[in-house]
Order: structure tokens, then C-alpha cells, then sequence
């Protein structure tokens, strides 16, 4: 992965120290974090990579654009996912 300096200075010049790299993430790298997830472990719904590679990045500027109907949609999958990881059994061999 290339590093992209003036991105990332207008970034960290528009959100401030402590903001910038949530946002350049929501607004640069979720749909490439959706494939890494899948290609690591390709037993889930698309849906499921896309909720987690959004996870973390609530109150980012691209997620506060989404709308609220995706906003939910993506909240319900990542709580069902949590649930029904929980619920899993475990192998004890």
C-alpha cells in the first residue's frame, strides 16, 4: 500500500490530531477492509465483513452520512454477530 501524504495532512489538518485516522479510514479503506475480511474467512454473509469493517467508526463523518436505515441495518448485524458468536459451542479436544 502506497502512503498518500497530502491525504493524510488534509486529513489530520480538517479533523485534528485525535480524529483524523477514523475518518480517513471510514472515508478511504472500509470497502478494502470488507475483502481482507472476507478473504481471511470466508464462512459469513457479506453483510457480516461490511458491519465489521465499519465497526470502530461510528461518529466518523462517513458513517454520521450514512442513512439512519443503514446506520441500524449495520448496528443489527454487528449484534447478531456478537450474539451468535457467543452462542457458539467450542471444540475441547
Amino acid at each position: 500500500m502506497q502512503t498518500n501524504f497530502p491525504q493524510i495532512w488534509d486529513y489530520y489538518q480538517r479533523y485534528g490530531p485525535s480524529e483524523y485516522q477514523h475518518n480517513l479510514m471510514a472515508n478511504t479503506y472500509v470497502e478494502r477492509m470488507k475483502i481482507v475480511l472476507k478473504e481471511y474467512d470466508n464462512s459469513y454473509d457479506d453483510s457480516i465483513y461490511e458491519a465489521l469493517a465499519w465497526s470502530g467508526l461510528d461518529g466518523t463523518e462517513a458513517y454520521n452520512k450514512l442513512s439512519s436505515e443503514k446506520k441500524q441495518q449495520l448496528e443489527n448485524t454487528i449484534q447478531k454477530y456478537r450474539d451468535d458468536e457467543k452462542n457458539k459451542t467450542t471444540c475441547n479436544k
